[in-house]
């Protein structure tokens, strides 16, 4: 079976406070787009394999692939555990803000749920891809979401207007923990909490008015290429440009497909991964 594994970016996002356990209490609407990898499942042999184009991707227990295989059948019990081939065709940049490995993952636990007769409920794939990382939840599900909580606790929102949707990648890395740590800092680990609006395009889909992410603060000013790409989107006809997740990854909303075009090929002339998305609706 192979499942595409869709890039997310999120329309808003905050943190609000910082549990005892590490972990912290945030607040987003994240969004689908059709940027996306192919995850090709089988059952073949005796043991998880992993291949994946991308050499930069590890293809042992470290890969968040191998641990929702192995997850999928430790639920369905261990009598019942067959080895399986599964392949990734990698076009989400890693390390990015794209939620490329947790898309994987979810792609994963769905193929083979459908191997083997759907045997575990929507609600219960859920649950195990929320014990995988806080974003596998809304992975599974897609569309347009708010999720609060540690980000694993889904609200489904009315989809958004059609649009196109330039997403940019510079070549800086970021790791998820670090952008926290750099949010902690800044600040003062959220002792006395944090607040930022709604907005307003989770009820009226007004959405370029209300683009925002926290991570902006801390992120943008350590990572040069990332401010670039966000002031080209915005000088070359985007109506909104802001950082999807941890970053540096950065999305620009345009209202035509031309202006959105040339930013792209622009981006690319640069040396930097650039393509045009559109929305993904809810497609569980």
């Amino acid at each position: 079976i192979t499942k595409k594994a869709y890039a997310k970016i999120n329309l808003f996002l905050n943190v609000l406070s910082r549990y005892a356990d590490g972990y912290h209490e945030v607040s987003t609407v994240m969004q689908t787009v059709s940027l996306a990898d192919d995850i090709t499942v089988a059952l073949v042999g005796d043991e998880i394999e992993i291949t994946c184009n991308n050499s930069d991707v590890p293809t042992d227990e470290r890969n968040i692939v191998w641990r929702a295989a192995n997850l999928f059948f430790s639920e369905i019990g261990e009598e019942n555990r067959r080895g399986v081939k599964i392949n990734i065709v990698k076009r989400i940049p890693i390390s990015a803000g794209l939620a490329g490995g947790s898309s994987n993952a979810a792609a994963t636990l769905c193929a083979l749920n459908e191997l083997f007769g759907n045997r575990i409920s929507r609600e219960r794939l859920l649950e195990l891809g929320a014990k995988l990382g806080a974003d596998v939840p809304f992975c599974i599900v897609g569309g347009t979401a708010y999720a609060d909580g540690k980000g694993d606790m889904l609200h489904q929102l009315a989809g958004i207007s059609e649009c196109y949707i330039v997403i940019a990648v510079g070549g800086e890395g970021v790791s998820t923990p670090w952008a926290y740590g750099e949010l902690d800092r800044r600040f003062n680990y959220f002792a006395d909490g944090h607040n930022a609006p709604m907005p307003d395009f989770v009820l009226k889909e007004e959405l370029s008015k209300n683009l925002y992410n926290i991570f902006e603060e801390a992120i943008l000013p350590l990572r040069p290429t990332a401010r670039e790409l966000k002031k080209i989107m915005l000088s070359s006809g985007a109506s909104a440009s802001i950082m999807s997740g941890s970053g540096p990854s950065i999305f620009g909303i345009f209202d035509d497909v031309d202006s959105a075009q040339k930013v792209v090929a622009e981006i690319n002339q640069m040396g930097y991964f650039s393509c045009l998305a559109t929305p993904v609706k809810q497609y569980f």
